[in-house]
């Protein structure tokens, strides 16, 4: 039942916000969530201070990965960071 009404309704979508933490966002892979973990990034408003160049640096973070963050990033109004590196 739950996988027809997902089929009409489409899947619940997930509502992110600075607060919300990295394991937490269902839409995200084991392997998101670990390389998060590994590298001390535990929300998304510590994960947003990063720029696309420097996560993509993270080891098991490839380019598919990168697309998913940026993806549900994009669909809350969210953004990487773009500007030169703030953080200390």
């Amino acid at each position: 039942m739950k996988k027809l009404l997902e089929r009409i309704f489409g899947k619940k979508k997930s509502t992110l916000t600075v607060e919300t933490r990295i394991r937490d966002v269902k839409e995200w892979g084991n392997r998101i969530q670990n390389v998060m973990a590994e590298n001390r990034i535990y929300t998304i408003g510590e994960l947003i201070q990063w720029r696309k160049s420097e996560l993509i640096r993270f080891r098991r973070i490839g380019t598919k990965s990168l697309f998913e963050i940026t993806e549900l990033l994009d669909e809350n109004n969210l953004k990487l960071n773009a500007e030169k590196n703030l953080r200390n």
